[in-house]
């Protein structure tokens, strides 16, 4: 009687099963990977934009050129201008005469100024008199306000003087004293033609202001 072992061997135990990496080590290597080639897309996207902006860097310098080209073509088919000298001379004296112009309107223009500041009173107070009976027609002033002019009209000789001294207490009419006084009457009308005047019979004016301006 012989004896034989019969012996049973399972190979598909962990013990012989291939060593394989922790679940760890296999993540972090994946994450790796896709890293590497987010890297490799990148750097072959900006090789790509560098190469673009080479091209389009070249085209904009060929345009340039061109560019260039036309307008030295154009240059030599127009000679450059050349100013007439009498021109130039006419265009010289227009400005200095506009230089001139201009200053003499700023001269004349703060002077007009000042003088309509300081005869502004006595045009507006005329309005503030009690001038039952009289209407003005008109006024001048002569040296800057010295001297006043009124013309107008009266219903009756007797309102004249009334009118007068009401305008006398007038601030800007305080001391001014109308030396003549002319009645007349008017030709077929109800009323009379009046002229008072602050002046010496027969002065000349030099410089005067009517209907609220100079002249």
């Amino acid at each position: 009687m012989s004896w034989q072992i019969h012996q049973h061997i399972n190979f598909y135990t962990d013990e012989f099963r291939p060593p394989s990496l922790p679940q760890d080590i296999r993540r972090l290597l994946v994450q790796m990977g896709v890293a590497a080639g987010v890297a490799v897309l990148a750097v072959v996207l900006l090789l790509m934009a560098e190469q673009w902006s080479g091209y389009e860097l070249q085209q904009g310098r060929q345009q340039q050129l061109s560019l260039q080209q036309q307008i030295a073509t154009e240059q030599l088919r127009y000679p450059p201008l050349v100013l007439d000298p009498q021109l130039q001379k006419q265009l010289s004296s227009a400005r200095s005469t506009l230089q001139n112009s201009q200053r003499v309107l700023t001269y004349l223009s703060q002077e007009n100024i000042g003088e309509r500041i300081s005869l502004t009173p006595l045009v507006a107070q005329l309005g503030d008199v009690q001038s039952d009976g009289i209407w003005l027609s008109g006024f001048s002033l002569f040296n800057r306000g010295e001297q006043v002019e009124l013309r107008g009209y009266a219903q009756q000789a007797a309102q004249i003087s009334p009118y007068i001294a009401a305008l006398a207490e007038q601030p800007a009419y305080a001391g001014k004293a109308f030396r003549q006084v002319d009645l007349q009457q008017a030709d077929g009308q109800p009323y009379l033609i009046f002229r008072l005047d602050s002046r010496q019979a027969g002065a000349a004016d030099a410089r005067a202001v009517a209907a609220g301006g100079q002249r």
